[in-house]
This record gives structure tokens, sequence and C-alpha cells, in this order.
């Protein structure tokens, strides 16, 4: 199935509803497609003007509108779930954290890139990942957040390895031990 990826690109996954999307995570996003240029940052397909308007942002920012692929709703939850594998790093929000997404982009195999913040809702990636001893993947300020994707993005090696060790999370954590 062809995902409208480019081949050999670095793919910042977001598959968060668009209200999620702050000035400042955007912002945030941005700087780190401008740090890495084999970039990309994949969406969640939502309605075509906030695209519109997210393409019209990266713009001003001096960043191609190429560089943002939206993807479609998939019908089949198995489909959902596959299409995560196609990601490098799931970008986490920073005020509402993904909850339940983040935990299917972890089941995946998609390793989650988190900011930590001060109340519950912006705190859950943080426990997801600490609860997967994964702590390199815990941000605690926007720089931080930024330096982690960046050196993910640069360093394929790393980021490979965080990816064995979150396949092997998934048989052994109590994260995913239902019963």
């Amino acid at each position: 199935v062809d995902l409208g990826l480019p081949q050999d690109a670095f793919v910042l996954t977001g598959f968060h509803g668009s209200y999620k999307i702050t000035p400042f995570v955007f912002d945030s996003w941005c700087r780190i497609l401008k740090r890495v240029d084999r970039a990309v940052l994949w969406l969640g397909k939502v309605n075509s003007i906030a695209e519109d308007n997210l393409k019209k942002e990266l713009e001003k920012r001096g960043i191609s509108s190429q560089r943002l692929i939206f993807a479609e709703q998939e019908a089949l939850r198995s489909d959902y779930l596959a299409r995560h594998r196609c990601g490098d790093v799931f970008v986490d929000t920073f005020n509402y954290n993904a909850h339940s997404t983040a935990i299917d982009a972890l089941w995946s195999g998609l390793p989650v890139l988190t900011l930590m913040g001060n109340y519950f809702s912006s705190r859950v990636g943080g426990s997801l990942l600490k609860s997967l001893e994964l702590d390199e993947l815990i941000a605690h300020n926007e720089r931080e957040y930024i330096d982690i994707a960046i050196d993910l993005g640069n360093n394929k090696k790393k980021l490979d390895k965080i990816k064995t060790k979150l396949k092997e999370l998934r048989t052994t954590s109590p994260l995913f031990n239902s019963s």
C-alpha cells in the first residue's frame, strides 16, 4: 500500500486529534523539520481547512509543504495499527498527551517521544514510557524534546536499538499484559 511517504525519510508520526496541535507544538515540530533534512511530518487526515492551514504555516516558516503528509483514515483497526510501523518516531503533543493513541503506537513498535508536563493529561506519555523503561524518550522541556528528535533523526543505529527494545518489551512488559 502506498502511504505517500518518501523512501528514505525520517517520519515524525502524529495521529492526534487536530485540536491537540497547538501553535507551540507545531513550532516544535517545525524546528525538528528544519534540523533534520530528510524528516517529514505524517499526521492523521482531518479536514481540508486544517490541512491547508498547517501547510501554510509550514511555508511561513520556510519549510516546504511537501514535507507534511496526511494519512487517510483506516477502516480496519489492523490496518491502522500496521500503518504505525511505517513511522520512525511518534511525536506526542504537550498539554494533552496521546493516551490510547500512544498505546497503539507503542504496541505497533513505534517509539513515542513525549514532553512531560505538570498535569495528568500531560504526563500520560511519560508514565507509559517509564513503565517500558524508555526514559530516553521523555523530555522535560521543549529544547530537550527537539534535541531528542534530532538525535534520533540523525542516528539510525540509536533509533533501531530503541525499536528493537520496544519490540521485545511488547511480549514482556506489564504494560501490555492485560491479564
